[in-house]
């Protein structure tokens, strides 16, 4: 079938997914580029239907095309049916190997989420303040890690004081990550700016250069990732 038109029903279906709001409501999600393809068939996670330009299941114009691709390239696209996230409360025991996320932009998001699966922190809580983990951009950073992940949707960051004490948040002021860290605790990565609540959080600081306020947050996660994984491995 081939598409011509922004008007098209499916068209404006494709379109809502490039947003958190579309991917909840439709249950689908959009996947590009052919190392992502290769795992998914690997992985066995067959598409809905694919896009393209030719030899596809719907033929678009390129323009079109440009408008649903991550990269704003006239690219292959496929169709993937979401799969189930959880809700975690904060009531619920809090699962082990948990980092707990309130970013907002998705490259960054898919980034930190490559970086937790790498260091065997699979279990991500979503804070509302996070964008979609599987918003193309998501997906592309993360390499295909969100594959690996058990995803919940958590409350917001302004909501965690009463399990704070069970979370390692990163923050300048915190104690030197150098010391010993409790694997069993939970990780928090705020966003840069508006950083963390000042809650009872046991928290620690990677040190740094001054000349530079902070670190990336997927960086910092990685950084907080690994001295954990580091410290748990030689027990």
């Amino acid at each position: 079938m081939k598409i011509e038109s922004t008007s098209n029903p499916k068209f404006k279906i494709w379109k809502e997914l490039l947003t958190t709001k579309g991917i909840k409501k439709h249950q689908q999600y959009i996947l590009a580029g052919k190392k992502l393809f290769t795992e998914a068939k690997e992985k066995n996670l067959k598409p809905i239907c694919r896009i393209g330009l030719e030899n596809t299941d719907y033929l678009l114009t390129k323009a079109l095309l440009k408008e649903l691709s991550p990269n704003q390239t006239p690219e292959e696209l496929w169709l993937m049916p979401l799969p189930e996230i959880k809700n975690w409360q904060i009531h619920d025991p809090i699962p082990e190997n948990s980092i707990f996320l309130p970013i907002g932009d998705p490259s960054n998001l898919g980034a930190t989420i490559r970086s937790a699966v790498a260091f065997q922190c699979e279990n991500i809580i979503l804070l509302k303040e996070a964008a979609h983990p599987f918003l193309a951009k998501s997906v592309k950073a993360s390499s295909g890690a969100v594959w690996h992940a058990n995803f919940y949707f958590g409350p917001s960051i302004q909501d965690l004081k009463s399990v704070a004490p069970q979370i390692y948040a990163l923050d300048a002021s915190g104690d030197s990550l150098s010391t010993k860290l409790d694997s069993n605790k939970a990780i928090l990565v705020g966003e840069e700016g508006p950083g963390i609540p000042d809650f009872d959080f046991q928290k620690v600081a990677i040190p740094i250069s001054t000349t530079v306020e902070s670190l990336n947050a997927s960086i910092a996660a990685s950084i907080i990732l690994y001295e954990i994984s580091k410290q748990r491995n030689r027990r």
